[in-house]
């Protein structure tokens, strides 16, 4: 049962690459099969989320009503990852601006779903934490 870990039960992780679903649609080329294949063939009952400066809320949501649609799969946290000084510039050679700390508290508002901070080791833990109390 969701959320039951049995005596000697483990917690496995795995990861994809980026893109649960494509920002715009632009053709059968860019749909993710990969993390898709991955989806249905781990059977995932709980994910987390990362997000991206540059992601917009719409995308953020598009992506967690994405994720929850698999099984008894449920987003139980956000992963925030921001961009060094040195990576301030897009594949398009455009500037991108960080959110604010009020962005993501807006963003975090808005899902319902706490977001870490994955520069801060205290949010690092306290994600483990959320992980494990989930279970």
């Amino acid at each position: 049962m969701m959320n039951e870990l049995q005596e000697g039960s483990d917690i496995i992780f795995f990861g994809t690459q980026s893109n649960v679903i494509h920002m715009s649609f632009c053709g059968l080329p860019l749909i993710p099969a990969y993390t898709n294949e991955m989806l249905l063939g781990c059977e995932p009952q709980a994910s987390i989320l990362c997000i991206n400066e540059w992601d917009d809320i719409g995308y953020i949501r598009r992506c967690i009503n994405y994720l929850e649609s698999f099984n008894e799969n449920k987003v139980i946290a956000l992963a925030y990852y921001k961009k060094k000084l040195y990576e301030l510039w897009d594949r398009n050679n455009m500037s991108i601006c960080e959110n604010t700390h009020n962005n993501i508290t807006a963003i975090e508002n808005e899902v319902g779903i706490h977001i870490y901070d994955m520069d801060k080791m205290d949010d690092i833990e306290k994600l483990c934490d959320e992980i494990i109390a989930y279970f």
